[in-house]
């Protein structure tokens, strides 16, 4: 028996150092496997990272006191951009209504705007910027000048052996090129043929213009993005509209989005234009916030403002109404010639842009009455039918 017991506790010892060398070997091999799929998340996290688009950037809240929009979320980058960006600026520069203005003048309009030029410049080392002054019917470039060359000089070409004053001194020349270019226009235009509306369709169509030669101009493989942006002042003028619509279907068809930032009252014009050329409307509550608008709304490009620029809907519907061929106002119901679609406000026998004919219309007897409601019934019965017409429902 002693010899059974002794055998038996011998075969127990076994049996329980075995179970304990297997579980180490099974919690062995747990941790092997363990770590080996967590080295196969990490590898595999790396070669998304490679492959995706970067993260997205960092999302920063701006107050602007002055705007009546509150919070405004502002991305600082985009995922994708062309290597380099176009700016193309439009200035209204009628002396005339900048004349008139109590709490700005032109020189802090010219120096928000060079500094909102730079602030471009600084953004990517091969951004470009033109300024396009139009002061009544003139329009002319303020930069680049004659001289110079176009599109100026971005930064990635001045070559890494510039200090930063060489920099700041191109920035300095740039400006007083911009301010001495918008004294000499608003100079040369004759008092008397001043008025409170400016060509901003001609000069829209120049920068079009500039716009196409750059992108032939520039060298094959790079991208470059371009945008138009509309700084008005004084009123519209319906006699622009269809060169205006043109030059933006023009820009439509390039993908070439035009910004509008108005500081007087609104413009219909500007907003149909913004609209349809995929660009941002704004109406400046009050002149003194043109540069923290400019900085703030109009700096970055349109892929980032549709991504990460949040506005409240402070902007209405928009006023869609063509302009007549004959006067050049808005109508909402007008005549409309069936060979070109030319818009008149009233009936015309022969329309003007297709020489096309048309009959007179044969009004009822009723509708002529109505016309004339001081003239009684008479020859036919007019009169009668009339109240007869108005007396049911």
């Amino acid at each position: 028996p002693e010899a059974a017991r002794q055998c038996n506790e011998l075969i127990r010892l076994f049996a329980e150092e075995c179970a304990v060398r297997a579980a180490g070997a099974a919690k062995a091999r747990l941790a092997v496997a363990e770590t080996k799929q967590k080295q196969q998340k990490k590898k595999n996290k790396e070669d998304e990272f490679d492959e995706a688009e970067p993260s997205d950037p960092k999302v920063v809240e701006v107050r602007l006191s002055d705007l009546d929009s509150g919070w405004i979320l502002f991305n600082l980058m985009s995922s994708s951009t062309p290597d380099r960006h176009l700016l193309v600026l439009v200035l209204d520069l009628n002396p005339a209504w900048w004349g008139l203005q109590t709490d700005t003048d032109v020189c802090r309009m010219l120096q928000s705007v060079l500094t909102f030029a730079n602030a471009h410049l600084l953004v990517q080392p091969g951004n470009e910027v033109a300024l396009l002054g139009v002061c009544g019917e003139q329009t002319q470039f303020l930069y680049p000048a004659a001289q110079s060359p176009p599109g100026g000089v971005p930064l990635s070409q001045q070559g890494p052996a510039q200090t930063d004053g060489a920099k700041l001194e191109c920035f300095t020349a740039m400006n007083d090129c911009v301010k001495d270019a918008a004294d000499s226009l608003m100079r040369s235009v004759q008092p008397e043929k001043l008025r409170l509306s400016v060509c901003m369709a001609g000069c829209l169509v120049k920068a079009l213009c500039y716009i196409a030669r750059r992108e032939r101009e520039i060298q094959p493989g790079v991208r470059l993005a371009s945008r138009v942006l509309l700084l008005r002042g004084c009123r519209d003028e319906a006699s622009q509209y269809m060169a205006l619509m043109n030059a933006v279907f023009a820009a439509q068809k390039r993908q070439i989005p035009i910004d509008a930032c108005v500081i007087s009252s609104d413009s219909t014009l500007l907003r149909q234009a913004a609209e349809l050329s995929g660009g941002f409307y704004l109406r400046l509550p009050r002149p003194s916030a043109l540069l923290q608008c400019l900085l703030s709304l109009f700096l970055a490009e349109p892929a980032v403002r549709q991504a990460s620029l949040t506005l409240p809907p402070s902007l209405g519907p928009s006023d869609s109404r063509p302009a007549c061929f004959c006067h050049r106002k808005l109508v909402s119901i007008a005549h409309v010639c069936s060979i070109c679609l030319s818009v008149y406000c009233s009936y015309t026998p022969l329309c003007t842009t297709c020489h096309a004919t048309f009959p007179k219309p044969q009004l009822p007897a009723y509708f002529n009455a109505a016309r004339a409601p001081g003239k009684g019934g008479g020859g036919g019965g007019g009169g009668g039918g009339k109240s007869k017409r108005n007396s049911k429902p």
